[in-house]
């Protein structure tokens, strides 16, 4: 009889959370999943920026990773990864707990390296609000919202893909609902306003921002203070709050793991999202870079990845063969431009209507509620009886 193998989920990332989702259809009756994550629920991030225009509510944003747990019967660890060892095959948590494992998969969302940060912006933890941890931006929301609304501010937003202008925006829709006047600017750096994105996309992003009275800075923020911010052509703007969407970091757990990571930070991965060092380790998301098929680091692909992931770890846990995943080049993506519509891309094609917004939104709601919607359990074939022969 063989072993049981300890696969070990890390995270509940997008494609975690699919895998937790249908384990009890993955056919694997040697292998035992265990999922490590800190919290009950988290933020979906797709729907972050509705939660900052008061479109929703804070339950209806979040993924309850506990119930989803129980109904799929897979062992729940709550705590956080301190030190990854991949070498040894042992993870230490910050309750001080080691646990084992022949397979792991890591799919951890993005981290704030301060010291990093503060060296690109000086200042910027202390005086900045970061939107990673995506969970912790929104437990201080509805403070920072309440503080804005009691008089006249500047809002500054430092990044321009699509995070920054989501945000900028949903900020412009809170504060228009209050009636309540504020400054906004968004810092776009020197690649400018949604960088990767077509020029038909950026034309009709700038219209939109120039309607809500945002403006947009192609310049780098290189310092903050408690009431301005610095720009490197030597700019001051006053700034009573600044978000920062810069896309943030690698986790640091990383750093010391033993995995081959490419030069940000991120674990290197093959076709079939294994460690290019350890073949035995698999990253998804945002703590992945895949090597063969690079694509932004984005909810779109992350989820895609849930399914062939699933299968090559069962594959891994029994030796057999995996599956390559070769993501899309181009997908559809929606931006919430939190005026009762949505920007629609498809490559170079790019359109702003309020059926996008529609669309946008059933697929976000759809996502949560299907979480928590029962998938039936394969059936195990019973043994057939003993005959007896005479």
């Amino acid at each position: 009889m063989n072993a049981t193998k300890q696969i070990v989920l890390l995270g509940a990332g997008h494609a975690h959370v699919y895998i937790i989702k249908h384990w009890q259809q993955s056919a694997a009756p040697n292998a035992q999943l265990t999922v490590v994550t800190p919290r009950a629920e988290h933020i979906y991030s797709g729907m972050l920026p509705g939660l900052i225009a008061g479109k929703y509510q804070r339950a209806q944003c979040e993924l309850h990773v506990a119930r989803l747990l129980k109904n799929n019967a897979v062992n729940w660890i709550q705590a956080s990864a301190q030190h990854i060892s991949a070498a040894s095959q042992v993870i230490t948590l910050d309750t001080g707990k080691q646990i084992s494992f022949d397979t792991l998969s890591i799919d951890i969302g993005r981290a704030v390296n301060k010291l990093e940060l503060d060296r690109r912006i000086p200042g910027a933890t202390e005086h900045g609000l970061c939107i990673h941890p995506i969970d912790d931006f929104a437990t201080q929301w509805p403070a920072v919202l309440a503080r804005l609304r009691q008089k006249p501010q500047s809002v500054v937003v430092v990044g321009a893909g699509a995070s920054g202008v989501e945000i900028i925006l949903a900020v412009a829709k809170a504060l228009s609902l209050s009636q309540t006047k504020a400054g906004l600017t968004l810092i776009a750096g020197t690649r400018g306003l949604l960088h990767n994105y077509s020029p038909m996309a950026k034309r009709l992003t700038r219209e939109v921002l120039k309607r809500a009275g945002v403006q947009v800075i192609e310049q780098h923020c290189v310092g903050l203070t408690s009431d301005a911010l610095s720009l490197h052509g030597g700019l001051r703007l006053k700034c009573d709050l600044a978000i920062l969407a810069t896309g943030g970091h690698a986790p640091t757990v990383l750093t010391p793991s033993g995995l081959s990571l490419n030069d940000y930070g991120y674990i290197r991965v093959n076709e079939y999202g294994q460690s290019h060092s350890h073949p035995n380790v698999f990253a998804v998301g945002d703590a992945s870079a895949s090597t063969p098929y690079p694509h932004p680091r984005s909810g779109v692909y992350a989820e895609r990845a849930g399914p062939p992931l699933r299968r090559n770890l069962v594959a891994s846990a029994n030796r057999r063969s995996l599956v390559a995943f070769k993501p899309p080049k181009r997908t559809l993506n929606l931006l919430n431009l939190s005026n009762g519509s949505a920007l629609a891309t498809w490559g170079r094609w790019a359109a702003c209507s309020r059926l996008f917004w529609w669309w946008k939104n059933a697929i976000d709601k759809g996502f949560i509620a299907k979480q928590l919607q029962r998938v039936p359990q394969k059936e195990v074939p019973k043994p057939a009886p003993n005959v007896g022969t005479s």
